[in-house]
């Protein structure tokens, strides 16, 4: 005669089990849960250096592009700087160069940021299909 365990124990020990995968399918939803937040808020600090930095860019240039058209205008030869006979006035030489550097350090975050956006998105992409 063989042992057949008997109904009450079976029964038991299918519940824990149960239980035990119902309590890991929890922890795992919560780990996912974080991770997904996580992700997210990596992805939007990204997005708004993006946006930011463009937005900087963009004034910056404008700004640069109004100085450089009013130059003619607020020259002034008493004020002048003398390389090869080009009178350089001291405040747009200093308004143009601030102006430019303030683009190009705009210019740099954005193309930064949608470096590393890429890179989170093409690594998001591959680790998906693993």
């Amino acid at each position: 005669m063989s042992v057949i365990p008997t109904r009450p124990v079976a029964t038991h020990e299918a519940v824990s089990a149960s239980l035990r995968v119902v309590e890991s399918a929890i922890a795992l939803a919560r780990a996912e849960t974080k991770l997904a937040l996580i992700r997210g808020r990596e992805l939007a600090t990204h997005a708004l250096a993006l946006v930011l930095g463009g937005l900087v860019a963009m004034t910056f240039l404008a700004l640069t592009l109004v100085i450089v058209s009013l130059s003619p205008v607020s020259a002034a030869p008493s004020a002048a700087l003398r390389v090869a006979w080009l009178p350089l006035p001291w405040p747009f030489l200093l308004s143009l160069s601030a102006s430019v550097a303030i683009t190009l350090a705009g210019t740099w975050v954005a193309i930064a940021a949608l470096r590393r956006l890429k890179s989170i998105s093409s690594a998001d992409q591959t680790g998906e299909g693993t």
